[in-house]
């Protein structure tokens, strides 16, 4: 196998990171509504930022929003487009941003900040991956 197919190949696994945290982010949000203890520690920043201003269903709702523009910008960003993939990135920072704002001194809100810090590294390592793939492929067209 072809270096760039392998770049090609962890590139499209990456891009399912915020998937993967958003799903967990939704499983997250109904463990709060039922006062799991630390089960509202992996939701997003913004949805937990909601939960703290309302306890309606106005997190739940605002954690299935977040859940599909993360699958619709982690799909197309799969398919090689850099946009899809950058303001997925961008989100994810401004998710991290907003796990400071309802931030309390407890272990609850250290969890989601480390969470999303693993995640935004993660990103980070998939446009490392990207960046490494355009490299590799346009040496393998050179010769």
């Amino acid at each position: 196998m072809k270096r760039f197919d392998r770049l090609l190949i962890a590139f499209q696994r990456l891009t399912l990171a915020p998937i993967i945290a958003g799903s967990v982010g939704l499983i997250s949000a109904f463990l709060s509504y039922f006062e799991v203890e630390y089960g509202g520690c992996l939701m997003f920043g913004l949805a937990a930022f909601s939960f703290a201003e309302e306890a309606k269903y106005v997190p739940l709702i605002i954690t299935f929003l977040l859940l599909g523009l993360n699958i619709f910008l982690s799909l197309e960003a799969a398919k090689g487009k850099l946009r899809f993939y950058l303001a997925s990135l961008i989100f994810a920072l401004l998710d991290f941003v907003f796990c400071f704002i309802p931030f309390m001194a407890n272990v609850e809100s250290l969890i989601r900040i480390i969470f999303r810090a693993l995640l935004l590294l993660v990103l980070f390592a998939g446009l490392l991956v990207y960046l490494l793939a355009k490299k590799a492929l346009k040496e393998e067209k050179r010769g």
